[in-house]
């Protein structure tokens, strides 16, 4: 045998004696063994997406040992999670949508809005359809642009005009976004249907019964109702005067919108400008008082629509 293959025959038979904590072997112990079940789950394949509308529960196959595992984690939908798809037929929504249409047409009759203006009128940018269905506030800048003009020509028209008087700071007072949510907005009943999100929980609202002792949730805190009727401010802080406000002024876009300018303007001096007739440091200046009063019934009497028969 030559000295060459004597030496391979040599190494060949000094392999198995190699001990089992050489570095030219290392065991496969249970830190070796945690790095390969972390490197495998994350490569695993997931069924449903976590967090997913569509199940309360995410699944997720891993494998371990050549097996196939199906782990169930349930999924954290907080509070403020936008609403969920709708199921309802195309049918049923029509029906949902159109008590839009009929609240609107309910206050200012004989008009009819149409129900996809009116749910535009009646959704805010905040609420979470408002990407889908559109909002208001288009409508709003316009209905504010309309009634500044309706205002200044009334203003400058009546017999109580006087040469001395700021009509801009007159105007910016009567028509004054909150003092429209204000003193409009409840006659018309939009808090009943306006859609918005406040920047406040709606619980916040509500009674605790662990803290205040009560049986339900569902019962108003009256401290609270009666601190919110002592410091109305703190409404404006939550935007409910605001929203109800730019409501207003969408109902008046979309008005001029759909009916044009002369509906508008008995709109305005029949529904609006009425109420405006308040003292302090919003509303329609005092000297103006008599004017507005008689011009709205006079146009109250003929109607929001000019009847063109006998």
């Amino acid at each position: 045998m030559s000295r060459s293959l004597a030496r391979l025959n040599s190494s060949t038979r000094s392999i198995p004696s190699i001990p089992s904590g050489s570095v030219l072997a290392p065991p496969r112990t249970s830190l070796v063994l945690r790095r390969c079940l972390h490197a495998s789950i994350r490569s695993r394949p997931e069924v449903r997406r976590r967090g997913s509308n569509d199940d309360q529960t995410s699944y997720i196959i891993t494998r371990h040992n050549h097996s196939t595992t199906a782990v169930s984690v349930p999924s954290v939908l907080d509070s403020d999670a936008e609403e969920p798809e709708s199921t309802l037929s195309p049918e049923d929504e029509q029906v949902l949508d159109s008590r839009f249409s009929r609240h609107l047409n309910q206050q200012f009759a004989p008009l009819k809005f149409p129900p996809d203006l009116a749910k535009r009128i009646l959704t805010h940018g905040s609420h979470n359809k408002s990407l889908q269905d559109g909002h208001n506030a288009r409508l709003g800048f316009v209905g504010r642009r309309v009634l500044h003009a309706y205002l200044l020509m009334f203003l400058h028209s009546s017999p109580a005009s006087d040469s001395t008087h700021d009509y801009e700071l007159i105007a910016s007072r009567a028509l004054n976004t909150y003092g429209l949510g204000q003193y409009v907005a409840p006659k018309w009943h939009l808090g009943r249907i306006l859609r918005w999100h406040p920047t406040i929980k709606p619980g916040t609202f509500k009674y605790d019964p662990k803290n205040m002792g009560k049986t339900s949730a569902d019962d108003v805190d009256p401290e609270l109702a009666v601190a919110l009727r002592s410091h109305p401010q703190v409404i404006k802080s939550v935007g409910l005067y605001k929203v109800m406000g730019e409501a207003v002024q969408a109902i008046v876009g979309g008005a001029y919108h759909q009916f044009g300018g002369s509906v508008t303007h008995r709109l305005f001096h029949t529904r609006i400008l009425p109420h405006l007739l308040i003292s302090g440091p919003l509303g329609l200046h005092d000297a103006y008082h008599a004017d507005a009063y008689n011009k709205g019934k006079s146009l109250a009497a003929r109607g929001l629509v000019r009847r063109t028969g006998p």
